[in-house]
């Protein structure tokens, strides 16, 4: 009998201590292969999310952009 794996673990893991990241701080880096970042809205809440927007020409590690963005249709 083979053991089939998930290709992805599944679970919860931890990627950063909520003392190390202040309101509107966006940290960018590399978790299970992908780019993410990671930031603290202005109302307290920490978020994670894909480092590129896949709507449009914006790298969030740089900060919310403003649409419309020049050269967004």
């Amino acid at each position: 009998m083979s053991l089939l794996l998930h290709p992805y673990p599944t679970g919860w893991y931890a990627v950063g201590l909520c003392a190390e990241l202040a309101t509107a701080e966006v940290k960018s880096f590399a978790f299970m292969g992908e780019q993410v970042v990671l930031f603290r809205t202005e109302s307290g809440v920490a978020t994670l999310m894909d480092a590129l927007c896949r709507s449009g020409p914006a790298a969030f590690a740089q900060g919310v952009p403003e649409f419309p963005a020049p050269g967004f249709p």
